[in-house]
């Protein structure tokens, strides 16, 4: 099987030494096998103020089950539609709508594994309103549909388990 690696985008909050608040961005890849974060370059503007992006970005990963419009998330960052459609792309490599589809399979990933959950229950709860469409999209992101990858994932950690087990 392929391995699919995607990469998101994640904006955070921190406190610096001074006390003064910065939002940074970080750079998360995910494949079937490594995960990994890293900061991005600031994002902060030369005015002191967030980036724009950055702020659609914290919106984005606080209401990613929502159903979101470009114009409104773009009134919402005081910027136009195309100009958050070009600088947002610039900045993750995708659509703000794809940002945030990717945002909801994930999340939905990690219930699937961590609670004992059905996938139309996964699917609703980070806001897909239509099974079929949330497994089409879930199997074009990881490569397959949403049991079939839950299987591989715990057979794969039982795995890595019972090889640390062994002396």
């Amino acid at each position: 099987m392929a391995s699919h690696r995607r990469t998101v985008l994640d904006a955070e909050a921190r406190r610096l030494p001074s006390g003064e608040k910065r939002t940074v961005l970080t750079a998360c890849s995910w494949s079937s096998s490594t995960s990994s974060c890293s900061p991005v370059r600031s994002s902060q503007t030369r005015t002191g103020g967030t980036h724009p992006v950055a702020r659609a970005i914290a919106w984005l990963r606080e209401h990613f089950e929502q159903t979101m419009r470009v114009d409104e998330l773009a009134k919402r960052i005081g910027m136009s539609r195309s100009g958050l459609h070009s600088h947002f792309r610039a900045v993750t490599g995708m659509s703000p709508l794809q940002y945030q589809k990717t945002l909801r399979l994930h999340e939905a990933r990690r219930i699937l594994v961590a609670e004992d959950i059905d996938t139309a229950t996964a699917g609703f709860r980070v806001g897909y309103n239509d099974q079929s469409q949330f497994t089409r999209e879930y199997r074009r992101l990881f490569g397959a549909p949403p049991l079939r990858d839950l299987k591989r994932l715990r057979a794969a950690s039982d795995a890595g388990r019972t090889a640390s087990a062994l002396p």
